[in-house]
């Protein structure tokens, strides 16, 4: 959810609710901070904003003494989270997600090559099965360690876009490798039916509005502007990791590529 602030007289944002919450938990906003959010019929108190009037309860009988508000527990979050998105579907950014990962599987692939020049590899009969372990074992480690890390790998930080939880907050680190896992298995198909996995997958998104592997925790993608400056910076991106598979791979590795280009396995 958005939300406008009116702050010593101006108004700031849009601000995600995160940020917002983040800020209230700080002690930088108060409950009678002027608030609205779309949907909204007029400017109200921020305690009456649905997705943070929670960080603002108290007890009658605590209130008096000035006490501390009753602390909200992580599934009394979900379920806002999961009421609000009735009226404010997240929105999935499949596209940018899609240039995003299709970038970090293409450069991690290319490192890949380039690092591992052993021969054993390029052997016919094994170079499909100690590819395609290590590609996928190396990219949910990687993926998921900069995930739970930076909240963000070198395809989304490009892209300008975050992975984040129901709260806002970064993912602990098995639960990365587990979304990982699944986006690796569910999204890219383990890199052998691709095609088949990615449609799967962008259908069950329309109908429940995440991907299947940020569903079961309402895990969000928190997007920036897509500004001129930056699509320059992801063309740019894009063109010199072409330039580093072209003049990087070895030319056993080139060859291999382009027969199973032109003849792919059934």
């Amino acid at each position: 959810m958005k939300i406008w602030l009116l702050e010593e007289g101006e108004r700031t944002g849009p601000h995600e609710s995160y940020e917002v919450r983040d800020r209230i938990e700080a002690g930088d906003l108060a409950a009678s901070t002027q608030a609205w959010y779309e949907g909204a019929p007029d400017w109200v108190r921020l305690d009456e904003v649905p997705v943070v009037e929670g960080l603002f309860r108290t007890r009658d009988s605590l209130e008096s003494s000035g006490a501390l508000a009753t602390p909200i527990s992580e599934e009394e979050v979900m379920e806002e989270q999961i009421a609000l998105e009735y009226i404010y579907p997240p929105k999935l950014h499949l596209v940018r997600r899609f240039f995003a990962r299709l970038f970090d599987l293409m450069l991690y692939m290319t490192l890949l090559i380039i690092v591992i020049r052993d021969p054993v590899i390029l052997d016919p009969a094994q170079r499909d099965v100690m590819f395609h372990l290590m590609m996928g074992m190396g990219y949910v480690l990687i993926d998921a360690g900069m995930t739970n890390l930076w909240k963000c790998s070198p395809g989304k930080w490009l892209l300008g876009i975050r992975v984040v939880d129901s709260q806002g907050l970064a993912i602990g680190l098995g639960s990365s490798v587990m979304r990982s896992l699944r986006v690796w298995v569910l999204g890219w198909g383990m890199w052998i039916i691709t095609p088949v996995s990615l449609a799967i997958s962008w259908f069950m998104a329309k109908r429940l509005n995440y991907m299947v592997w940020d569903f079961p925790k309402r895990y969000r993608v928190v997007a920036e502007p897509l500004t001129a400056m930056r699509i320059t910076l992801v063309v740019l991106a894009y063109l010199m990791l072409a330039v580093l598979m072209q003049y990087g791979f070895p030319p056993e590795v080139m060859e291999m590529l382009e027969n199973q280009m032109q003849n792919p396995a059934p």
